[in-house]
């Protein structure tokens, strides 16, 4: 088996050889193949040819479309409201704390205001009951709901300041 290839080998490498060789002896040439070269056709064949010149390539694609965002964020407020003003710039990057739109607080400023005449009147109605109570001049129930009323009053207030 070994003895076959290794002829089949040197048979393929001098045929590869003599074809190789044969430019050079012009055997298949048509010089060679027709003597007496004067009524000879012109043999060569029209070529054309581009010279190549390096340019830049640009792979684009222009098409129409909607574009969808990759990462989006909702905003809600906590509070309902008119929106007075919008604070940051789309696209930007915020953080955490940052204000970013101030809604229309004159009703919340009304009620902040209301809250606190309240609290003056919750304190000074505690104010006159305490001293009708140094006075024994009520009970100690009617004492206790002036205090109590204030101090739900105050707490309003905190909630709303808060708001």
């Amino acid at each position: 088996m070994k003895t076959k290839t290794r002829v089949l080998i040197v048979v393929g490498i001098l045929l590869l050889l003599a074809i190789l060789a044969s430019p050079r002896l012009k055997l298949f040439s048509p010089s060679a193949a027709a003597p007496g070269g004067s009524g000879q056709r012109d043999v060569r064949l029209p070529v054309t040819g581009i010279v190549l010149r390096p340019e830049l390539l640009i792979n684009s694609i222009r098409a129409t479309g909607t574009i969808l965002a990759n990462e989006e964020v909702e905003l809600r407020s906590e509070i309902a409201g008119k929106i007075d003003r919008i604070v940051f710039h789309e696209g930007s990057v915020v953080k955490k704390g940052d204000l970013l739109v101030k809604i229309n607080s004159d009703e919340i400023q009304a009620q902040l205001q209301k809250l606190e005449s309240q609290v003056k009147l919750a304190e000074d109605k505690e104010r006159r009951r305490r001293l009708l109570f140094d006075k024994q001049n009520i009970s100690p129930e009617d004492y206790e709901i002036a205090p109590n009323e204030l101090n739900s009053t105050k707490a309003e207030l905190k909630y709303k300041q808060a708001r």
